[in-house]
């Protein structure tokens, strides 16, 4: 039995018994909620220069499959390894944001039109940006459920 009181519009409210029963839920296990997308990025592979500051290689090109306001799925031809950083050059509805991001788990597919897959975790990532991540999740999701 739970039991709740709380002030709703103004007006004093309390239940008792609520009992919510939830069948065939799928739980998240996730901090954040995961957009499934493609989105074309560039991005740079990081790389100590041994005096311990990241140096951004070349531009590289990508596909995000899928985002979250704490990461994102990336797909593409450059290799790299997993604890390796990536500077992330990312345009959301014309948002544009520079975010660092930790390769957390890499996987190659060679028979793919992208051969490496990584599981990117957003580092440092701003309150801002982290904002601006999930209000454009909220729009899409939105925006595909009433089409």
């Amino acid at each position: 039995m739970t039991i709740f009181d709380e002030n709703v519009v103004g007006s004093n409210f309390q239940s008792e018994n609520l009992d919510l029963q939830i069948e065939d839920a799928v739980v998240q296990k996730r901090n954040h909620f995961r957009l499934t997308c493609n989105i074309p990025i560039n991005f740079r592979l990081l790389h100590d220069d041994d005096s311990g500051y990241l140096i951004p290689d070349e531009p590289q090109g990508g596909t995000i499959c899928n985002i979250s306001g704490g990461g994102l799925k990336l797909l593409s031809n450059a290799k790299t390894g997993e604890n390796d950083y990536i500077l992330i050059f990312l345009d959301l509805n014309g948002i544009a944001m520079q975010l660092m991001g930790e390769i957390r788990v890499a996987y190659q597919n060679p028979d793919s039109m992208f051969p490496y897959q990584y599981g990117v975790m957003f580092c440092g990532i701003s309150d801002t940006d982290q904002c601006n991540i999930v209000r454009y999740l909220f729009q899409q999701q939105t925006t595909r459920a009433y089409n």
